[in-house]
């Protein structure tokens, strides 16, 4: 699935479920993307990376050749495979072209899907990055240098939200010491670092959200690039990627946004390279966005699982009990952080709870991994009760992986 240019995800037991596309023109995609069943996503994409060097290229770009000047560009990701403007398998990702990766961070899953991307002198990769905890990061990092000058990359998000459906959403913004207020017209706007800007997407029926948070690699606005936002009412002839060459966004028709399918929300990053770095140092920006929907409720007291391991000299076996779960109902473990093993091993037993809802479980694995400090890694282990949806964990040390 991974080297496909489109494909379906679902994830986390249910936590994420999404489609993603690498379009013509605007990169890796994420559509119709829903968190624990509430819609959140219509459509995420980043059409375009305007570039700006110190001093332009001029008329065909005729100062590049000489140093003295190169750009602006309109950098576009698209699905073209390979050469220096292509697509690039990804080597610590599977060599896949569409990398989706499993991690683990604090002990909460993340989930991590790009694209690498060559366009000239400059190595893009397009990723984006969600959590169980309801997070979703759209990144990009970025290399190189067409010129031995400082200039600054500009990359343009298009986040459609479709907040529990495309009506009745709302675009809020948040400062410190001046408080909310919600945009009525379409409008291109700026953050406030002091006030610590903030915006929140709603529904205005059901209350569910999602903030969209400015990283603290975003950078500011310039003479070329003048805006770090824009609330746009939705309409299907302007999803068409980035009709503008070099220059800034456009689109607004003054239209009112309070309580519509706004919400295509645009999110403009300025992220400055310093010549001086080279052309190997790696820059990253991009926002937060974090949904906001109706907690889970809290796991029934005495819902747990528990892991133990008996080791051989070829890896060993691993035996879950658990407690607590659906009398009778059925159970799906799943392994994750595992040595040497890219994303989560889905066991892919389907185990029954007894009429106490109680079960034990167990697996044999392989040693993967030679290297005595892997073992030091902690195993996550996942026991998803089918019919609460409820999921239990635990972690236990990766001994056995490692001979």
């Amino acid at each position: 699935m991974p080297d496909t240019r489109t494909g379906h995800v679902y994830w986390g037991f249910g936590h994420w479920d999404f489609e993603y596309a690498v379009s013509d023109s605007e990169g890796l995609s994420l559509l119709n993307g829903r968190y624990r069943g509430v819609p959140i996503i219509g459509k995420f994409s980043m059409p375009v990376i305007r570039v700006k060097y110190l001093v332009d290229g001029g008329r065909h770009d005729w100062r590049r050749d000489a140093g003295t000047g190169a750009g602006p560009y309109a950098d576009q990701i698209h699905w073209h495979l390979g050469s220096d403007h292509g697509l690039q398998r990804i080597s610590n990702r599977g060599n896949e072209y569409v990398a989706i990766y499993e991690f683990l961070v604090n002990s909460v899953r993340w989930l991590e899907m790009g694209v690498y991307a060559r366009i000239g002198a400059y190595h893009i990769y397009q990723a984006w990055y969600l959590n169980e905890e309801g997070i979703v990061q759209p990144h990009i990092w970025s290399k190189g240098l067409t010129i031995n000058m400082d200039h600054t990359h500009h990359p343009y998000w298009r986040l459609d939200f479709d907040i529990d459906g495309a009506a009745h959403n709302r675009v809020w913004r948040f400062d410190d010491g001046q408080g909310w207020r919600f945009y009525r017209k379409e409008a291109n706007d700026t953050k406030n670092m002091r006030t610590r800007t903030n915006w929140l997407v709603r529904n205005e029926r059901t209350l569910n959200g999602a903030w969209v948070l400015p990283g603290p690699e975003d950078g500011d606005p310039d003479g070329f690039s003048g805006i770090d936002m824009a609330v746009r009412l939705f309409r299907p002839d302007q999803d068409i990627g980035w009709p503008f060459g070099v220059n800034g966004i456009g689109f607004s028709k003054g239209e009112p946004v309070e309580d519509a399918d706004v919400v295509v929300f645009w999110y403009v990053a300025h992220l400055f390279h310093h010549s001086r770095e080279g052309g190997d140092a790696w820059h990253g920006a991009g926002p937060t966005i974090r949904a906001v929907v109706p907690t889970p409720p809290p796991l029934p007291l005495h819902f747990s699982i528990d892991v133990r391991k008996h080791r051989d000299q070829f890896g060993g076996e691993v035996t879950v009990t658990g407690t607590g779960f659906s009398p009778g109902g059925q159970v799906k473990l799943s392994y994750l952080n595992i040595p040497r093993r890219v994303g989560a091993l889905y066991t892919g037993a389907i185990i029954t709870a007894d009429g106490n809802g109680k079960f034990t479980n167990t697996d044999y694995f392989r040693c993967v991994s030679r290297n005595p400090d892997d073992a030091f890694l902690d195993v996550e282990v996942d026991a998803l009760d089918v019919k609460s949806g409820l999921i239990a964990k635990a972690y236990t040390s990766a001994t056995i992986w490692v001979c």
